[in-house]
């Protein structure tokens, strides 16, 4: 089954993850928006 990195930027919050072909998460990181920057 292949996966891909999901990446979800919200107003606030961002996360990014593994996201399965069935739209099962892996794993998700939650971090706020301005840690953006910090990548």
């Amino acid at each position: 089954m292949r996966s891909a990195i999901g990446i979800d930027i919200g107003g606030t919050n961002f996360r990014i993850g593994w996201v399965r072909e069935d739209g099962a998460v892996l794993c998700s990181d939650k971090k706020p928006s301005k840690a953006l920057g910090e990548l």
